[in-house]
């Protein structure tokens, strides 16, 4: 996959802002509409970019001080080219509305930002705008009860957050009461980006909200009325449980074959597919010992110990600390996975990777067992963001003390014996795949 980075710059004067209609010498998207757009060449900042291409392109010179927005970047991916672009888009205060065009455009045209709709334009020229002009919406208070259910919840793991996600964009899509498809798109793609941004960490819930989100606006590009679309989202979702709950038994299926009898395991923290394979497989073979990190400071190992207690495992609670006293006797060592990266590195509850590393240190594999829906399509263009909760969930009394809570690592891929998914037992480098085809599908807000 190639992946382009380029700057697009919007100039806005007297409330309208700067279009240019490409010209017949450049090499893509002829007779389209844009901002001032250009390349990030290796090593430049986009924003050294952007100033560089409003001058050669209108004959405005700005500085910085004329910027006025820089918005995240957008990646848009033209399934004709085959190309990623990532678009970093800025906003700049024009002095003038009197610009000189170069050889890249024809013509060029003010315009209030709602009648940008009217145009037919470069791929995603809409959405590159809301991010440096958004449009927002007042949400009701069920709708941001919602946004904090996701980001408040210690509880569960990515994949029942992301499916939990799923079930809340249709009932935003369903609660709408806008009459209009446009402003209902528009309002979607507001909460679906609110949606995907409460976890940053688990890059499932992403990756939900993005596909869901493309089925939409795929139904939308046909031209589908209000309800059809609310109908198509609907369908969407309930065929996308039914595919995740599928891909979730199976991975459980492929764990299960990990553990021999008498075979001796050490886990961390708390894994619903961890859980579910070293039930099924103590169910069916004799002799499996396993060993449960109790995960601090949430303690969500605890969890884990209690109910594989419960359903009759032989199972051993030890302090984080002590993985390293245990390793060396255990025959594998797994865990899940919150997200894994595209260079097949994994990010999951703090601690795994001092577990992979012991496990590499005495020669144990160390599996991860994670659906493809984990595979964060975001990394393909953007580092992870680990979060960090309240310092007071591990030490209350620190007035005069500095304390941090980091919730999550990342475990390198060359640590991970294999990833076991759906598909069974694949390398970690094949992550890059899977996102690479994920993106395709994606729609990013």
């Amino acid at each position: 996959m190639t992946i382009k980075p380029v700057a697009t710059s919007f100039l806005t004067y007297r409330g309208k802002i700067l279009i240019l209609k490409r010209s017949d010498r450049v090499g893509s998207y002829r007779g389209s509409w844009a901002g001032v757009s250009g390349y990030v060449e290796q090593g430049e900042e986009p924003l050294d970019t952007a100033l560089k291409e409003v001058e050669e392109e209108t004959g405005l010179k700005l500085d910085r001080g004329a910027l006025l927005k820089s918005g995240e970047p957008l990646p848009v991916y033209d399934k004709v080219k085959k190309v990623l672009w990532l678009v970093h888009p800025f906003l700049f205060k024009a002095p003038t509305g009197r610009i000189t065009l170069d050889w890249e455009h024809e013509a060029y045209a003010w315009i209030k930002p709602a009648a940008l709709k009217n145009y037919s334009t470069v791929p995603r020229l809409a959405d590159a705008l809301e991010r440096v002009k958004p449009h927002t919406f007042k949400l009701s208070r069920i709708l941001s009860s919602y946004l904090k259910e996701i980001k408040d919840d210690s509880t569960h793991g990515s994949s029942w957050l992301a499916a939990r996600a799923a079930e809340i964009l249709q009932a935003a899509s369903d609660s709408s009461k806008y009459s209009k498809v446009d402003e209902y798109i528009r309002f979607l793609k507001f909460y679906a980006k609110k949606l995907a941004e409460a976890r940053p960490s688990m890059l499932a819930v992403e990756n939900a909200v993005v596909y869901l989100l493309g089925r939409i606006i795929e139904g939308y590009d046909k031209a589908l009325e209000l309800n059809a679309l609310k109908d198509l989202l609907r369908r969407a979702v309930s065929r996308w449980l039914k595919v995740k709950e599928e891909a979730f038994n199976e991975c459980v299926e492929h764990t299960s074959h990990l553990f021999e009898e008498e075979c001796k395991v050490l886990t961390h923290s708390y894994s619903s597919t961890i859980l579910e394979a070293l039930k099924k497989a103590a169910s069916e073979k004799k002799g499996i010992k396993v060993y449960v990190s109790e995960s601090r400071p949430r303690y969500e190992g605890r969890a884990m110990a209690k109910e594989l207690a419960e359903s009759g495992c032989d199972v051993t609670l030890i302090t984080d600390a002590s993985i390293g006293y245990f390793i060396k006797d255990v025959d594998v060592a797994v865990v899940g996975a919150d997200t894994i990266l595209a260079d097949g590195s994994v990010v999951n509850k703090i601690g795994t990777y001092l577990l992979a590393l012991s496990a590499s240190k005495v020669g144990v594999p160390f599996y991860v067992a994670a659906e493809t829906i984990k595979i964060g399509v975001r990394t393909l263009f953007a580092k992870p963001v680990l979060e960090e909760r309240s310092p007071a969930e591990v030490f209350k009394d620190f007035s005069n003390l500095k304390v941090r809570n980091i919730y999550f690592d990342v475990t390198p891929a060359d640590l991970v014996t294999k990833i076991v998914c759906e598909h069974g037992l694949i390398e970690a480098s094949r992550a890059f795949g899977y996102a690479a085809e994920a993106l395709k599908l994606a729609y990013f807000p």
